[in-house]
């Protein structure tokens, strides 16, 4: 489900580390995740998701679903709204739109793909942390019907962030991800306030080397999409990419289809009836009959 989401080995390849990690991060607090390394590296990363990311990507390419290139910007039509911006940030702040990720930035692409990792993960956790508060086994009815309803909102979610990461055209964040990230934030904030015996048990460090690591990988993987992209990767092509000869070749073969047209039209006597017994009016120089 998550590669039908995300559409992307890499980015898919990376969630699946990171989730082992993190539940390597926060077994202090949550003792199911205490799992040996080969379950971890080869159950769940290799076969369970490797498998599940190869099936998605599979049926993505089946159905000719759009693959989504983290990792790319698109065509950067007009610099004109990039330089006034850079000279309104020593202006007081306006009342018109902002633009919180530039997608020209690389660095501002890695922490928008940073960010968008830290809330998949917690979402992720508020799975388990609701069902280990609230006390409820994984196959109750509120348990998947949650799940559903994450996994819906999720596709939009994902597409809307995704166009404004990487679209310089977007120019602010779609109301899914609003709602999506307000849902995930309640969650996690539900879990704290009914689960404070639990969270008193929080170590600090723990959390802080778990974000350092997500923003380690995360740079990784961008430096490794990146690199495979441009040696081994095709180079995928829009309207303003595409070569101008082949534009022209099609339009000479037009000019040409059209002028063939007109001579035809031209050697060809036309004429045009007035009434009935009347004679014919000459259109073409000839006189009528």
């Amino acid at each position: 489900m998550k590669a039908l989401l995300i559409r992307s080995y890499g980015l898919c390849w990376t969630i699946s580390i990171t989730w082992e990690l993190t539940e390597l991060f926060f077994m202090h607090l949550l003792p199911n995740f205490a799992e040996c390394w080969w379950d971890q590296v080869i159950l769940d990363i290799l076969l369970c998701n490797g498998g599940g990311i190869w099936l998605g990507m599979t049926v993505c390419r089946f159905l000719e679903m759009r693959t989504y290139h983290w990792a790319s910007i698109k065509d950067i039509h007009t610099t004109t709204g990039k330089i006034k911006r850079a000279a309104l940030q020593f202006t007081p702040a306006s009342w018109t739109y902002v633009r919180w990720l530039d997608p020209k930035s690389s660095l501002q692409r890695v922490m928008g793909v940073y960010l968008f990792m830290i809330i998949w993960q917690l979402t992720e956790l508020n799975t388990f942390f609701l069902k280990h508060i609230f006390v409820f086994p994984a196959c109750h009815a509120l348990s998947w019907c949650r799940i559903l309803f994450v996994g819906i909102i999720t596709a939009p979610t994902v597409r809307q962030y995704y166009a404004y990461l990487t679209d310089t055209q977007c120019k602010r964040v779609g109301t899914q991800c609003w709602v999506f990230g307000a849902i995930a934030f309640l969650e996690a904030l539900a879990c704290i306030k009914f689960g404070q015996d639990l969270f008193s048990k929080t170590q600090i460090l723990y959390v802080i080397l778990w974000l350092v690591c997500l923003a380690f990988i995360t740079f990784l993987c961008l430096y490794v999409m990146v690199w495979y992209a441009e040696n081994y990767g095709p180079r995928g092509k829009c309207f303003s990419e595409c070569d101008d000869s082949n534009y022209t070749e099609y339009d000479e073969q037009v000019s040409e289809v059209f002028k063939g047209e007109t001579e035809l039209d031209e050697d060809i006597p036309t004429t045009r009836w007035r009434g009935k017994g009347s004679e014919t009016k000459s259109t073409n120089g000839l006189d009528g009959q």
